[in-house]
């Protein structure tokens, strides 16, 4: 079980070893969630409205991001309950 201290702010430091696991960079974007009083994070990707819009993006004719530009999913999605427990 891995514990965290909620510093000023709310704020916390997701612990190393996770953020390995989970292939989580710093600048990264996480969704954050509540689902039955445990906290559920997980990682989002910005699209640039521009290139999501427009008969291309109809047609299904965007290019295919390249092997490594989006992450892969994660295997798991860890969850944070109140208290500090984690549950993956």
């Amino acid at each position: 079980m891995t514990v965290v201290k909620v510093l000023r702010h709310g704020q916390i430091t997701l612990p190393k070893n996770l953020r390995e696991v989970l292939d989580i960079k710093e600048g990264d974007i996480l969704e954050i969630e509540l689902e039955q009083s445990c906290l559920v994070l997980k990682a989002k990707m910005l699209v640039d409205k521009a290139k999501t819009a427009g008969p291309e993006a109809e047609q299904g004719l965007l290019p295919a991001l390249p092997a490594g530009g989006m992450r892969q999913s994660l295997a798991g999605v860890a969850t944070v309950r109140p208290g500090g427990g984690q549950h993956d």
